[in-house]
């Protein structure tokens, strides 16, 4: 690839240098102090080889020049006696990216089963930039609420669009839920972000690379969304899903994470399952990679107690395609 954003390699580089890493802020540090973000992570690497399920959401906005290689990597990991479908919750892309993903449907028609959600939060987004001048609007949580309601399977695993993962990340993420039988287990896979110069071409890279490990992220364990984590289905809707007051940049997950802790969840990642995040450069880094409003929100929630309404209001897809 020559070209990215309309910035030459070395241009991309040079912007992904300046934005990587941000700086924890206060706000981040009080949310440490206070237990809100991130556990201590146990460790396993044991594999479950009997009969197993989940569907695999990946939230998707004008990234899906990405989803080829992720999808590549899918089709060659281990998936032997796993029930699967992937779900790909779109936030209202571009006519060339929903191609590629229409493509995508086409391509592994015979060897995966896809699901193809399109939505448009145009109206989420212009209430919530209308409210918070500070906050950057992710749709990605309204998508993983929408994608919810066709999930059956016993697993709920996220994937980022723009991730490559190893032949052993599906079943490494699914087999704890199964072998430990837990019924409240947050699973997450090992990963980081890779240096620009690393990650800028992920087909010449290899999973040995050296990552990137931001300072919000678990030891040894990639933070947020990006690397993946998986809940059995149950309680994800027991939970009542994601909170869309938190629609905003790297938000919902650690809402998520922190509701699951209050009740009890034990967190868990999985030594063997990697996946490896594709920097992109993506205008978000001129108001940081977390929000103010995101720090704000979540401390009003988790440590001052504010009361707030809970938001899972489902958003309807315009569009629904499946290749099955």
């Amino acid at each position: 690839m020559s070209q990215f954003d309309g910035l030459t390699k070395e241009q991309f580089i040079e912007k992904m240098n300046q934005s990587y890493p941000p700086a924890p802020t206060d706000t981040f540090n009080r949310l440490v102090q206070a237990g809100v973000l991130f556990e201590v992570t146990l460790k396993t690497d044991r594999m479950h080889n009997d009969p197993m399920s989940a569907n695999i959401v990946i939230p998707n906005w004008n990234h899906s020049e990405f989803l080829p290689m992720l999808f590549e990597s899918f089709e060659a990991a281990d998936r032997e006696n796993i029930d699967l479908e992937f779900i790909i919750t779109d936030s209202g892309s571009n006519d060339k990216n929903k191609k590629i993903i229409m493509d995508l449907l086409d391509k592994y028609r015979d060897t995966l089963k896809i699901r193809f959600l399109y939505h448009d939060f145009s109206e989420q987004r212009k209430a919530f930039e209308a409210a918070n001048a500070d906050g950057a609007f992710h749709g990605s949580v309204y998508g993983f609420n929408s994608a919810l309601r066709y999930c059956k399977n016993d697993v709920f695993l996220n994937a980022d669009s723009s991730n490559v993962v190893n032949k052993d990340w599906i079943r490494g993420m699914l087999s704890p839920h199964y072998i430990f039988h837990k019924s409240k287990l947050w699973v997450r896979s090992r990963g980081g972000d890779f240096t620009p110069e690393v990650g800028y071409d992920l087909k010449d890279a290899k999973f040995s690379s050296s990552i990137l490990e931001l300072p919000h992220t678990y030891v040894g364990f990639g933070g947020g969304n990006g690397m993946g984590f998986s809940l059995k289905t149950k309680n994800i809707k027991a939970l009542k899903g994601f909170n869309q007051l938190l629609s905003c940049c790297a938000g919902p997950d650690d809402d998520l994470r922190f509701r699951c802790k209050e009740d009890g969840f034990q967190f868990l990642g999985h030594e063997s399952a990697l996946a490896i995040h594709r920097p992109h450069y993506s205008g978000w880094e001129s108001k940081g990679r977390k929000s103010a409003y995101g720090y704000r929100k979540m401390i009003e929630l988790f440590v001052e107690k504010t009361e707030t309404t809970f938001d899972n209001k489902v958003v309807e897809p315009l569009e629904i395609h499946c290749n099955f």
